[in-house]
């Protein structure tokens, strides 16, 4: 029988978070994907249909968490008026509270994804890491747009470094034991202090117009050791270049 699409969200929502209580007691390695289903109220059969692994649970979690902290900072009257660094801090704070919740079920699933499937990961996590990107580049070009800082070099490599620097946060507040995440907050004002500072100068395009004439530099010297022939190369080439013009078919000539 066809269900709705309410239905199925409904279904996937009631999964996960039978995967997330089941996880956090049992340990991700122990849960069965049956004793989900039956907790969520389903058969096991379909559980795969929307999860085909545990990996894909713990990926859905980070994936709708990510969406939640999002839709609730825009939420917010004054969020477009903030600055870049005070936006991507509340993204983080909202991530973060959502990620408190069910705390021993994220650091296990971090660890998870990320340290012990690192290769995997790049795959589990394509998705969400592009939306973060995107979502990054979005609030970057209003940055721009407002002349908050000029427009930087390699726009799209600052997203992708922004999903590096997430990404360690979260590690770093996942393994930080001071009272209320202290460290971990001060450490995330001081970085996006410095990157600010970093986007509203012009360090980061002269840093980039070294790269590229570096490249450069070592592609022509590259290209030179590719053409510059020895003389006796150049001898040889040049036998070889005149036996071939003597064997041409006379008729081709005519």
């Amino acid at each position: 029988m066809k269900i709705s699409r309410q239905q199925k969200e409904l279904n996937r929502q009631a999964l996960l978070s039978a995967a997330v209580d089941i996880m956090s007691e049992e340990g991700i390695k122990n849960a069965t994907m049956r004793r989900i289903a039956q907790q969520a109220g389903l058969s096991e059969p379909v559980i795969y249909k929307y999860f085909p692994t545990k990996e894909h649970l713990l990926v859905a979690y980070f994936g709708d968490s990510l969406k939640t902290a999002i839709g609730r900072i825009e939420s917010l009257p004054d969020f477009a008026t903030l600055g870049f660094a005070e936006q991507i801090q509340l993204l983080f704070d909202a991530q973060m509270a959502e990620f408190e919740r069910h705390r021993e079920f994220v650091h296990q699933a971090f660890r998870q994804l990320f340290l012990t499937t690192l290769s995997g990961s790049l795959t589990y996590l394509a998705e969400q890491r592009q939306a973060h990107i995107e979502y990054m580049t979005r609030l970057l070009d209003a940055a721009v747009a407002a002349e908050e800082f000029p427009d930087p070099p390699g726009r799209q490599l600052i997203a992708e470094l922004l999903w590096d620097f997430h990404v360690g946060m979260t590690f770093y507040w996942l393994n930080d034991t001071s009272p209320g995440s202290a460290r971990t907050l001060q450490m995330l004002d001081k970085s996006l202090a410095l990157f600010t500072q970093l986007l509203r100068s012009d360090l980061l395009s002269r840093a980039m117009d070294l790269i590229y004439f570096l490249a450069r530099e070592h592609f022509i010297k590259a290209v030179d050791s590719l053409t510059s022939l020895s003389d006796a190369q150049k001898e040889r080439k040049a036998r070889f270049l005149k036996n071939e013009e003597g064997k041409k078919d006379p008729s081709s000539s005519i």
